[in-house]
């Protein structure tokens, strides 16, 4: 069972994103040490070295020394045969040679959060375009097996930024970025039928440049149209939408408290009645207080009381109810925006703009699937062979028949 950790090392951000989900005065603060090696060593010893570590913020660069000092007390508590996977997410404008230079030797995963053309990443930060725009030159020319294996570009998507999404994809293709992973924002963003239209049209437009694309050297940047691992038909749904009270994952913010997720993180947003009720499931307390052991060997049952944590076959947006969807088994849409919808007070309620991303773009994969139906079939025989095995103990047997 991998555990995983999050450290929330710094609150603190040098942009000032609109549409962030930490809605409230930044106060500057950056994690201590003594709460990053008290997290460590807890996720160690629960774990017996097989966990990994994510760090994050705020701006996660702004904590640079104790990303560092964290990373060589992992190092040298481990287990020898254990290897602990590294990620950083960060917007890039912070990330000098010499830090580079250390999430190579460290084998990082890096996401760089960049909306792509200047029109679109203006709105995360002005000015911000040519800096992420040679970052990445420079990441491509220094380390270039580096660049192609362990980075990742992680798009932000609102209402104001998908009139650029296509020429913002078409722009990674044409620098060479090998992983584009888009997600709507989780904050509220007004929805309507104008919208509808343009996101369609944009993924419409991803989608045939991005079959144009595969022909010619056969990479898909473009994460939502991948081909997705179908589900074990012999598994039961789970009754959780995501990992946020799955007891094997923690976030620990600057102050050393702990949480299951840190889009729930009250300590660093100000979260509407529905999101603080989550909120106080999620909270384990004092990652340095004793007791956590036991409260977070309760989280499972806890967000089992939390509806707004439930699976997608209870809930249902404006468009219809999820239960009747043909993209039920594919959709994931983070709960953490149901709570951010104004005045709502129904906790299986989906917000339309992240249901609507969810059905346009897997219809983009559908739609891509059959443009490389030998790919996706050789996908789909290798992800079936282990239920048909399983399926092939209980069906009785034909043998002499």
């Amino acid at each position: 069972m991998t555990w995983s950790l999050s450290l929330l090392v710094s609150d603190a951000c040098n942009l000032d994103c609109s549409y962030c989900y930490q809605r409230r005065p930044v106060r500057g603060r950056t994690m201590d040490w003594s709460v990053a090696r008290e997290a460590a060593e807890a996720v160690l010893r629960w774990s017996g070295g097989d966990c990994k570590l994510s760090f994050s913020g705020g701006e996660v660069l702004l904590a640079e020394d104790l990303l560092r000092r964290t990373v060589a007390f992992v190092e040298a508590e481990r287990p020898r045969d254990a290897t602990i996977p590294y990620t950083l997410t960060t917007n890039g404008t912070l990330l000098d040679d010499a830090m580079l230079g250390f999430l190579v030797d460290h084998d990082f995963e890096l996401q760089i959060s960049f909306d792509g053309v200047r029109e679109a990443q203006d709105l995360r930060g002005k000015n911000t375009f040519e800096v992420l725009n040679r970052l990445i030159g420079r990441i491509q020319n220094t380390y270039p097996e580096f660049w192609k294996n362990r980075v990742a570009v992680g798009v932000t998507l609102t209402v104001s930024t998908i009139p650029f999404i296509s020429r913002s994809i078409q722009y990674f293709i044409e620098n060479s970025v090998e992983h584009v992973e888009i997600q709507p924002v989780v904050t509220w963003q007004r929805w309507d039928a104008a919208s509808e239209r343009e996101l369609v049209r944009q993924v419409d437009q991803i989608l045939e440049m991005s079959e144009r694309h595969w022909r010619r050297i056969h990479k898909l940047p473009v994460g939502f149209l991948r081909p997705r691992k179908p589900p074990d038909p012999f598994l039961p749904r789970p009754p959780i939408a995501c990992g946020a009270c799955a007891g094997t994952g923690l976030t620990v913010d600057v102050e050393g408290r702990a949480w299951g997720c840190q889009l729930f993180a009250s300590s660093i947003q100000q979260l509407p009645p529905l999101g603080r009720s989550v909120a106080d499931a999620l909270d384990l307390g004092d990652i340095r207080d004793p007791a956590i052991d036991g409260r977070l060997a309760a989280l499972p049952r806890a967000g089992l009381d939390q509806p707004v944590l439930w699976a997608l076959d209870k809930k249902s947006s404006s468009y219809s109810r999820c239960s009747d969807c043909r993209h039920l088994a594919a959709c994931h849409i983070c709960p953490a925006s149901t709570v951010h919808i104004p005045s709502n007070e129904d906790p299986l309620k989906i917000a339309d703009f992240p249901c609507a991303f969810s059905r346009i773009t897997l219809d983009a994969a559908a739609e891509f699937a059959r443009f490389t139906p030998i790919d996706r079939l050789l996908t789909g025989l290798d992800d079936l062979k282990e239920p048909m095995r399983r399926l092939e103990k209980v069906l009785p047997s034909t043998k002499g028949a």
